[in-house]
């Protein structure tokens, strides 16, 4: 595994670990009318598809985890790509933490203008990691590989 890649998804790990077990407060506006802190308990998985089935959340989320490092492990990724796939690695990781310990995940970030659902800073580097990672897919960026 790259070590950029690794060291990004441990940096990823820390810090949704930290996030979701800091005393946030009560649940109020971080900016008002944008996003603010509100706690959920997320038994399932992606827009809360699955639901009440923690054990098929470990499970799928594992065998993810597994199939994503397998399938990296044999890339060539660049330097841009190492972290793209760290913050998904890591995003992960730190929901399959809580799904471990807990039985569900910690959700405590809510968008205060659109209906949709509470996440956390996992699910960020996830979908931050994903989005980077196939525009630079889809344009070719190769500088240097990690």
């Amino acid at each position: 595994m790259k070590h950029r890649l690794a060291i990004t998804a441990l940096c990823v790990l820390v810090i949704d670990l930290a996030l979701k077990h800091l005393p946030l407060g009560p649940e109020r506006a971080l900016i008002p009318g944008v996003i603010g802190i509100s706690y959920a308990r997320n038994t399932g998985v992606a827009f809360g598809m699955l639901s009440g089935h923690p054990a098929l959340s470990l499970v799928l989320t594992a065998l993810l985890i597994i199939a994503g490092s397998l399938v990296l492990r044999g890339l060539s990724l660049s330097r841009f790509e190492s972290v793209c796939a760290g913050l998904i690695v890591g995003g992960a990781l730190g929901n399959l933490t809580d799904r471990l310990i807990y039985g569900w995940v910690h959700d405590y970030l809510r968008f205060l203008f659109v209906d949709f659902p509470v996440f956390n800073a996992a699910d960020i580097a996830v979908t931050t990691g994903a989005v980077l990672l196939m525009i630079a897919l889809l344009f070719d960026i190769k500088k240097e590989t990690a």
